[in-house]
């Protein structure tokens, strides 16, 4: 699978960015408000592909209308698994880090994704507070090779200093 091109990361960070304002401004934990966010800023992409807009946008919607339903997608259809993943640990992400207490959060790898070199790359930087624990106001842009990785809220008793 390919890999997010740096204007397609730039991309996301910025919905993922509007996604979260969203979920604040409607006091609410439901992931369809980020995810309408998300998807009107233009944060769902094709990985590799930053001018497949057509397809995006197709993306887009299917994951929209996966949520409104509320049913993953279809475990032939990585991406889009991909995507809802991504919304629903964004909207996880956003509760939690409103407990004073979490002071970031630790990218837990699945067993596919500890085997790709890219997910490796992430798990293993550093931002002060330990290697692969990312402080809570962090936007982490994983790869699609992430898929089934997920974040687990770290606390100010946790961390080593």
């Amino acid at each position: 699978m390919a890999v997010y091109k740096a204007r397609q990361i730039a991309a996301i960070e910025e919905a993922v960015m509007t996604g979260r304002r969203a979920l604040k401004a409607a006091q609410n934990d439901d992931p369809r408000v980020f995810a309408h966010a998300y998807v009107a800023a233009g944060g769902v992409q094709i990985p590799g592909q930053p001018a497949a807009k057509d397809a995006a946008q197709a993306l887009g919607r299917a994951l929209l209308e996966s949520l409104a339903r509320n049913t993953a997608p279809a475990q032939e259809n990585e991406l889009l698994r991909f995507e809802w993943e991504r919304v629903q640990q964004e909207t996880e992400w956003v509760r939690q880090a409103r407990d004073e207490r979490v002071v970031g959060f630790r990218l837990v790898l699945s067993p596919a994704a500890e085997r790709d070199m890219a997910c490796a790359a992430i798990s293993k930087q550093d931002h002060g507070y330990g290697r692969n624990l990312f402080p809570r106001l962090s936007i982490v842009v994983l790869p699609p090779q992430a898929l089934g990785s997920r974040f687990v809220p770290v606390s100010v008793d946790e961390v080593e200093c």
